[in-house]
């Protein structure tokens, strides 16, 4: 079966098959087509549909494309020539540049903390935002839904979503308040004090850790700095601060 010259235009689908699916696949179609001798290619099955030139020797024919690998199919009409990949120029001041250079480490720093801390979660079977709840509802008591979703800096939605997984495991009881029906009031059960009791102190333990490398003052530092931050936000310090 000869290979069409570069840049030829053949029918393709831009959605491949499963990983899983590709070996089989290139398995079956190289039996059929006989190029046993191009294990470089890898062939996903493609419907029929809309046509495109295709780079570095892909082709597709009968419904069917080869692709090299390492190669990803382009859209229509997109060629090399028409790509646009220089870097936009840095047109802002050395105080933005320090703002958004600001902002990247926080973001960085803040999602490498808490994926440790999820990760350390997990062995206690429990999320993040759960083992939140039972954090405030241990050290400050009962709590109304609203004032949870305040404390843990979520939506009332979604404490209600967490307060039904831990209800369903017995961690915790809800009950409407007595002065007003229509606030509704969390409680940690018995299993759930226990749950907490039992965890609580390895994890500050382990949050401790995380830290280490930073000293004492640094920490006290970079706490009051953070929070300066935080309410300068929050009282209109950005004029995007909330949505």
């Amino acid at each position: 079966m000869p290979w069409p010259p570069w840049g030829a235009r053949y029918t393709f689908d831009p959605f491949p098959a499963p990983p899983g699916d590709r070996e089989i696949e290139a398995e079956r179609w190289m039996k059929r087509s006989g190029d046993v001798g191009r294990p470089d290619l890898f062939f996903p099955p493609f419907p029929s549909r809309g046509t495109v030139a295709l780079p570095g020797g892909s082709w597709c024919l009968g419904g069917r494309c080869a692709i090299p690998l390492g190669v990803a199919p382009v859209s229509e009409g997109t060629t090399a020539g028409r790509w646009v990949d220089e870097p936009a120029a840095r047109n802002w001041s050395p105080e933005e540049e320090q703002a958004l250079r600001l902002w990247i480490s926080l973001a960085r720093c803040y999602v490498t903390f808490s994926r440790a801390v999820a990760c350390k979660v997990a062995e206690y079977d429990l999320t993040a935002p759960q083992f939140g709840v039972l954090e405030a509802l241990f050290h400050l008591g009962p709590l109304s839904l609203g004032e949870l979703a305040e404390k843990l800096l979520v939506t009332g939605g979604n404490v209600t979503y967490v307060m039904d997984r831990l209800e369903a495991q017995g961690l915790v009881a809800r009950e409407r308040s007595g002065d007003d029906r229509r606030v509704v009031r969390a409680h940690l059960t018995k299993k759930g004090r226990s749950t907490i009791e039992s965890v609580f102190p390895g994890h500050v333990d382990f949050v401790r850790s995380l830290v280490q490398g930073l000293g004492s003052d640094e920490r006290e530092e970079l706490r009051a700095l953070l929070k300066k931050l935080g309410k300068g936000i929050a009282d209109g310090g950005s004029p995007n601060g909330a949505c």
